[in-house]
């Protein structure tokens, strides 16, 4: 199929000291473009890891035969030589950010992780990293520390003034950095899960996941274990056992925590406990005091006046 592009793409030039976007270019190295597409459908370059954060509308991809669509909340990974499509017809162009990462990049930094400062010195250029696959799927940018690194390089690049100094250097490593430790903790809950077949976990992960982020979105909401299973497309017994497995705590006490945390942010705000107390779809003002006062160790109003 012949590739086809409706749009413009634009790539950060690295050789000036400020943010300035110049007409795609070949690369080796790690690079961060720009994009508004109105139509597009077309292989990408699998020579270096995608991470593809959307800025405006949804960015469409076939991978692995499934179809992934992003938005301006979630972001994806695409995997170091994985076969994947963009395409998509939009009415108004859709805007995104790609941000990809050679296979050295990321094996420098697993390789700065693992080693002993000794081994680092003895052998710094042998890089033990093997080619690894990550987790494809939607990400929202709160779900995990990569997630919230991304919200702060899209307020980084795009907040005034723009033309802010950037060391590229230090850019690209530090989001490589934390696209490992978000990708181990990943494994680390798949591993949690320790079904004989890998697909299964991955596609169990997927699903908690997906209830995980609504509760994210949701949890000020009154909101039911049913409700929140059907996200998952799980029976509520099952899904509150494996998000136990996978998070290490049930979802209502997640959900309770995320509302404590808001609650804190409202009574400094100088809001009532009632009125938190309701924003936040408590019963009533005793309910939420007692959750409040079980977690932070006072009562709202005390909170409030310190």
């Amino acid at each position: 199929m012949a590739a086809f592009l409706d749009g413009k793409i634009w790539q950060a030039n690295q050789e000036t000291s400020g943010l300035q976007w110049q007409k795609q270019l070949t690369s080796l190295g790690n690079t961060l473009r720009y994009s508004q597409v109105k139509e597009a459908d077309l292989l990408l370059d699998t020579t270096m890891f995608h991470i593809c954060v959307p800025l405006n509308g949804t960015e469409s991809y076939l991978s692995e035969g499934k179809q992934l669509d992003v938005n301006q909340q979630e972001y994806t990974i695409l995997n170091y030589q994985q076969e994947t499509r963009g395409f998509g017809k939009f009415a108004t162009p859709v805007e995104g950010l790609c941000i990809h990462l050679t296979p050295k990049t990321v094996a420098d930094v697993y390789a700065s992780q693992i080693k002993s400062p000794e081994a680092l010195l003895e052998q710094p250029f042998e890089l033990t990293w093997k080619r690894h696959e990550f987790l494809v799927k939607n990400y929202s940018l709160k779900e995990n520390s990569l997630g919230r690194h991304l919200q702060l390089v899209k307020q980084q690049l795009f907040s005034p003034p723009q033309d802010v100094l950037i060391d590229w250097d230090e850019f690209y490593y530090g989001i490589a950095e934390v696209f490992l430790e978000t990708h181990w903790q990943i494994n680390r809950h798949l591993n949690g899960l320790r079904f004989k077949k890998q697909d299964t976990s991955r596609e169990i992960y997927r699903r908690v996941s997906v209830a995980h982020n609504f509760i994210l979105e949701s949890y000020a909401h009154s909101l039911s274990l049913e409700k929140i299973a059907q996200e998952a497309i799980l029976s509520p017994y099952h899904f509150s056992r494996l998000y136990k497995k996978i998070y290490g705590i049930s979802p209502y006490q997640h959900i309770l925590q995320l509302r404590v945390e808001r609650a804190k942010v409202l009574l400094k705000q100088d809001f009532s406990p009632t009125e938190v107390a309701y924003d936040l779809s408590f019963s009533d003002r005793r309910a939420f005091a007692k959750v409040f006062k079980r977690y932070v160790g006072c009562a709202p109003s005390k909170y409030r006046e310190l």
